[in-house]
């Protein structure tokens, strides 16, 4: 089943179960109550409507109760991307600059825009994601692990002096494919501003059988941005509706385990009307809220 057909499925399922899509995303006074307090964000839900215009973007994430977006694209657009949400009172939470795979081979370099973008998100929250990436090494494995290490604080050396962060992004079938192996990496860099994403999609493409809460605390020193997404029938992403309990098993754990942080929301591959789309993950995100409310231990 093709990942257009499956997310419709899970439309037509909540259509049918009495789902009614609202024009603007309301809570009850318990529902707002019972929350988590973690910032959410919208990731790439506009690739499929081109046309959409970043003031366009801005106005729907407001509008649905997001916080900001992921930009994803090349340099010289993110400038308007900033702006964009500047004016809207949103942030870009994390940014992705294209290319933005470093190479961990003998000799290769990873891409100047790298450092580009670093001096570009000077004095912003806005976190860079970067891959470790290989031709000649096998997946996962530490061949290789010496050559990120140097890369990794070379890259969080030179964006100290800009406050800039730098987050180091698995993604299944790259050589750091695993979020153990980014941890690996990471702990051995020593440097306070570079961290791990902890992809939900990508761990259960590269972990399903894991044990998820001790690798969460593990993680948790080093871990900058987590992200969620639905999922389909055949495992890919939809809207946050599908399958709800899959993300709010893995969540849990994080909060549990104190992470404050932000948790950006996937929404790549998601055919369909962005607004709407970004509307029914919204009221998924507070259900999941409600339910995770209690397991949020007590501030000390």
């Amino acid at each position: 089943m093709s990942r257009y057909r499956a997310g419709l499925r899970c439309a037509t399922a909540f259509l049918l179960l009495g789902g009614v899509i609202p024009d603007r995303v309301t809570r009850s006074d318990d529902a707002a109550r019972a929350e988590l307090g973690n910032p959410v964000f919208a990731m790439n839900f506009a690739l499929h409507t081109p046309t959409l215009t970043l003031g366009d973007q801005a106005a729907m994430l407001k509008d649905a109760g997001y916080r900001g977006m992921q930009y994803l694209g090349t340099l010289e657009d993110l400038d308007a991307a900033l702006a964009a949400m500047d004016r809207a009172e949103l942030e870009v939470f994390t940014a992705a600059v294209t290319p933005y795979d470093v190479p961990v081979d003998p000799g290769a370099a990873y891409p100047a825009v790298l450092k580009d973008a670093i001096r570009k998100l000077q004095g912003r929250k806005t976190l860079l994601l970067f891959q470790f990436v290989s031709s000649v090494y096998e997946r996962s494995f530490d061949q290789g692990d010496d050559r990120a290490v140097e890369l990794g604080r070379e890259l969080a050396d030179y964006a100290r002096p800009f406050g800039v962060r730098l987050a180091v992004y698995p993604h299944v079938n790259i050589w750091c494919e695993r979020v153990d192996h980014a941890t690996r990496i990471v702990q051995r860099c020593q440097r306070d501003n570079l961290g791990i994403c902890f992809n939900q999609f990508h761990w259960l493409r590269t972990d399903p059988q894991g044990d998820l809460p001790s690798l969460v605390r593990d993680t948790m020193p080093h871990l900058f941005l987590v992200t969620i997404n639905g999922t389909t029938l055949d495992g890919g992403y939809a809207t946050l509706d599908c399958n709800t309990a899959e993300a709010e098993r893995f969540l849990k754990p994080f909060v549990t385990g104190r992470y404050r942080g932000p948790v950006g929301l996937q929404c790549v591959g998601i055919a369909g009307d962005p607004r709407d789309n970004l509307m029914r993950s919204m009221k998924a995100w507070q259900t999941i809220g409600e339910h995770l409310a209690d397991a949020v231990p007590a501030e000390q």
